[in-house]
């Protein structure tokens, strides 16, 4: 509970020292990249170094957004230190500016399907498999 309140402690002020997460012009593609690449670096350190004690407690997020839809990857997390509600929020948030990103820049993908890869607790490191 303590890592959990730390870890939203450290989000908010993550979060309010980069402008409360908006953006000025959410069709200048400069400014939608670099938010973008911002919240992959929040993402990645909520998640931190996903340690685990079983399988259990390891899971993947979606991450990111192909120009035909659905997500570019998925990230390892464990449940046990990783403030889940913050993560979505994070994640979310990251796919939505993706999705923008993609549509202001005409981006193409190959369309192919991304799915959730299966994930396990590995010397005590939630992986991806």
């Amino acid at each position: 509970m303590i890592k959990k309140t730390g870890s939203i402690i450290i989000l908010t002020i993550v979060l309010l020292a980069c402008g409360g997460g908006s953006i000025a012009d959410p069709n200048d593609p400069e400014q939608l990249k670099s938010k973008i690449s911002e919240l992959a670096n929040e993402v990645q350190i909520l998640i931190g170094e996903a340690k685990c004690t079983d399988n259990n407690q390891c899971s993947a997020i979606a991450m990111g957004n192909k120009a035909c839809g659905g997500p570019s990857f998925y990230l390892p997390y464990s449940t046990l230190n990783t403030d889940t509600n913050a993560l979505e929020q994070l994640a979310k948030e990251h796919r939505d500016l993706s999705s923008q990103y993609n549509k202001v820049t005409g981006m193409m993908s190959d369309c192919a399907f991304v799915t959730a890869p299966p994930v396990a607790c590995v010397n005590e490191r939630c992986e991806a498999q």
